[in-house]
């Protein structure tokens, strides 16, 4: 197996077609790993960390991929070099053959460990249960003496419709949701509409950010729309995913857009990532308006999930029959940071004891 280094996204050799169909076969097949979605997340954050992207060669066959970046970072008192996944998704993963993965690991680990003075923090988050990272590099540590931490990181609930589609129905006859449903239908002109055409989505872009912006700042909080950089990226996702995968959705009202939502639908699941609402129907719930449209749709569809992906907020909860864990995986290659972040444990601990 061979391994070559990249320090840029563009750096690298035309592998799209390879990287999708080697995603298709791994553990975790997941949108977020997509190259398309690497490849918007590179155009639209450009600074601010080094890539390090190692490809695994079997003669001219592409068997893996490790999508990472170095970032300065600053946490627990102390900044340092954080080795991570490059465009973290809310699911993260090497990306490898089965027959492959156990020595593709070991490949990458044992390069990464001859590297350590580049980084000081190996962060990995984010990595799915099922994933089979977790179960493969536990036999990594005792060949290469590395000091791994595998632990949970965030709750991941969602709608497994396949299995239980008495559920999803369910959820359509929650007397909250019939209630907010019920008061926009007889109040006035309800609709709901998926927007397929490329143009029509970037022309509402500005609204959905500039509603996000007002509902998190209703909620106290800061959105990420914010930030121009997070603002291309959905340009970017808009302009390079397939129509297909992409599923952006609005819900109007008497003419006003009250709700959006952008999400995918990718390998047979349907994913709740991004929505909005008009703050000024705030106290009617139009978010979970939008969110019986979709539960319709989906089950119109024949989709397997609705996936809600990262965060156990209560919403979820009501609409959830399966909880999955993402987990994380840490290594301190710098010394001086694994005794400081030991002796602040330790610290910590004292004073609580005391307490």
């Amino acid at each position: 197996m061979k391994i070559q280094r990249y320090n840029s996204f563009f750096d690298l050799p035309d592998i799209k077609s390879d990287w999708n169909r080697l995603l298709a076969v791994n553990s975790v097949n997941e949108i977020f790993l997509s190259y398309e979605w690497f490849y918007s997340w590179c155009q639209a954050f450009q600074s601010g960390y080094t890539s390090l992207i190692l490809l695994a060669w079997d003669g001219e066959v592409l068997v893996g991929i490790a999508p990472l970046l170095i970032k300065k970072v600053r946490n627990r008192r102390t900044h340092y070099r954080s080795l991570r996944f490059l465009a973290q998704g809310d699911y993260a993963d090497f990306i490898a053959k089965r027959e492959s993965q156990k020595s593709f690991l070991r490949s990458v680990f044992d390069y990464l460990w001859q590297i350590r003075r580049e980084w000081d923090v190996l962060e990995l988050y984010n990595i799915p249960e099922y994933s089979r990272t977790l179960q493969d590099i536990k036999d990594i540590p005792n060949g290469l003496k590395l000091d791994l931490n595998i632990e949970k990181n965030i709750a991941c609930p969602t709608m497994m419709i396949n299995n239980d589609p008495e559920f999803a129905q369910s959820c359509l006859k929650k007397k909250s949701m019939i209630r907010h449903y019920k008061y926009f239908n007889t109040n006035g002109d309800l609709s709901f509409q998926k927007i397929v055409d490329q143009s029509e989505i970037k022309k509402r872009l500005s609204l959905f950010f500039q509603q996000h912006i007002e509902r998190r700042k209703l909620a106290e909080g800061e959105s990420l729309f914010i930030h121009q950089e997070a603002q291309d990226f959905y340009h970017r996702l808009v302009e390079n995913l397939p129509s297909n995968w992409l599923d952006f959705s609005e819900v109007i009202f008497n003419g006003d857009t009250v709700a959006y939502h952008f999400g995918f639908l990718y390998n047979q699941k349907y994913v709740w990532y991004k929505p909005t609402f008009n703050v000024a129907y705030a106290k009617r719930s139009p978010g979970e308006v939008l969110l019986r449209f979709l539960i319709e749709n989906v089950l119109k569809q024949g989709v397997k999930e609705f996936d809600f992906t990262i965060g156990d907020e209560p919403f979820k909860q009501r609409f959830s029959n399966l909880v999955r864990y993402n987990y994380k995986i840490e290594l301190v290659s710098n010394n001086w940071i694994k005794y400081w972040w030991k002796l602040l444990d330790l610290l910590k601990k004292l004073s609580f004891l005391k307490k």
